[in-house]
């Protein structure tokens, strides 16, 4: 299923009154669901990239070989595809701390995981292979760059 609208049957529905409403509901639903269709076929690198980019005052720069994502000299994203030969491919976010970290990895090792040389500062590896909920790895992205954004983008209205 690529999306969803609830149209209610009204009492005084005919077959045709409801099919019209019905396809007024397709017609609003059909751009939002080819969006996040398309969404999911874009490169996971690209698709982090876009999200990084997004946030007020980040660039890319490679660091270890990796795109990484910093604000005002801050590094909030890196995207890692087999670092070290670790067999991941993730995207490295900061958290609130150690105890944040272990609660994601606890509650879901199939999508968090404690990434090299990151790990002790209390950033999680986001998988970004196989079946991706980029409604999470999106709001990570951005939660992380809040974690490493100066006040005053925070105080202008962050992101």
């Amino acid at each position: 299923m690529l999306g969803r609208a609830e149209v209610p049957i009204l009492p005084s529905d005919t077959p045709d009154t409801l099919a019209a409403r019905v396809l007024v509901e397709e017609h609003r639903l059909y751009p939002r669901a080819l969006a996040d269709y398309a969404l999911t076929m874009i490169d996971p690198r690209t698709r982090v990239r876009q999200t990084a980019l997004a946030m007020p005052e980040t660039e890319e720069r490679v660091s270890h070989g990796q795109p990484t994502f910093f604000v005002a000299g801050k590094q909030f994203a890196q995207v890692r595809d087999d670092h070290h030969g670790d067999g991941l491919y993730v995207v490295c976010v900061r958290t609130g701390g150690a105890d944040e970290q272990a609660m994601l990895i606890d509650l879901d090792p199939a999508t968090y995981s404690r990434p090299a040389y990151l790990g002790p500062s209390g950033w999680v590896g986001v998988n970004l292979a196989g079946d991706v909920d980029w409604a999470n790895v999106d709001e990570k992205i951005a939660r992380s760059w809040e974690l490493a954004a100066p006040r005053r983008l925070l105080e202008a209205g962050g992101r």
